[in-house]
């Protein structure tokens, strides 16, 4: 199964983030922008409270925001250099946008991962793409 990003397509950050995955990418992830529906019913099944963030829903756990960057990384086979570069960085880039942009979002900072609910499993598999975005033709 592949694994899912969901991201903040208004955020420039976030959207460049994604641009240049989608480039590394190799088939290995399928992309929702937080906004999406079907994003929204996920992130409501998987947790009681969710806010901006980046999302990685891996085989059995969903990474947030900066562990979801590492993680990201990491299954692209970055080097461990990078991958805590990008780690300890991520929370003062995500700042430094916001404030440039006026955006002022709160950004979801919870630690490390949790277990994928199996409720949320299923509605994932289920999730049709063509070339790593959703068919609407579901």
């Amino acid at each position: 199964m592949k694994k899912l990003i969901i991201y903040d397509g208004l955020c420039i950050y976030c959207r460049d983030f994604i641009k240049i995955l989608r480039k590394l990418d190799n088939n290995k992830f399928n992309f929702l922008e937080y906004k999406d529906k079907i994003s929204q019913k996920i992130l409501k099944k998987q947790f009681t409270k969710i806010g901006f963030s980046l999302y990685l829903f891996d085989t059995n756990y969903v990474y947030y925001v900066r562990d979801a960057v590492k993680r990201i990384l990491s299954i692209l086979r970055m080097p461990k250099i990078l991958q805590e570069f990008c780690y300890n960085l991520h929370s003062y880039i995500v700042k430094g946008v916001s404030f440039l942009t006026r955006r002022n979002k709160e950004v979801q900072e919870p630690k490390g991962s949790k277990k994928i609910k199996n409720e949320v499993k299923k509605l994932i598999k289920n999730l049709r793409f063509i070339n790593s975005k959703l068919s609407r033709t579901q």
